[in-house]
């Protein structure tokens, strides 16, 4: 949405600025003309996404966050690349991560994520779209030569 007001303390929002971000369920959910939301969980909307595509990315990418780094990330003050000392840590580059449904919407941020982290990321998706999760750094598998993930330890994998 678009900010028409701040609140004492707001450092990074102005008002008139286009915002995305995350808003509870348990405190109202974002569905309404007007809400309020903490800073932390808003940041601005890059200007040349449209307001539909705007509004799919939060929920998803804060859904792969959550299995690449520690939360809450942006409210944790020792939220470091040495983790936060409060539980959870960042993916690093000697993990080694399986994703299924990779070309999902959240397992595409997970393994861009996760990639850009430099982990190493096996990417079990259609092949229709092993090109895109290979352009993101992942090593692909067919989900349709996977016998299944249980027990399935591809290479390199424990």
């Amino acid at each position: 949405g678009t900010v028409v007001e701040v609140g004492e303390g707001c450092e990074r929002l102005r008002v008139g600025d286009e915002v995305w971000g995350f808003c509870p369920s348990n405190r109202g959910g974002g569905l309404a003309e007007f809400v309020a939301a903490e800073e932390v969980l808003v940041a601005l909307k890059p200007l040349d996404l449209d307001w539909a595509f705007a509004a799919a990315v939060p929920r998803a990418g804060i859904a792969a966050l959550f299995a690449v780094a520690p939360w809450p990330l942006a409210t944790a003050p020792r939220a470091t690349r040495e983790g936060t000392g409060d539980g959870g840590r960042w993916v690093t580059p000697t993990d080694r991560l399986l994703v299924l449904g990779a070309d999902s919407p959240v397992g595409i941020y997970v393994s861009q994520l996760a990639c850009a982290l430099g982990a190493s990321v096996t990417a079990v998706c259609d092949h229709r779209n092993q090109d895109l999760l290979a352009s993101l750094g992942a090593n692909t598998r067919d989900e349709m030569r996977v016998e299944g993930a249980r027990g399935w330890q591809g290479e390199g994998l424990t």
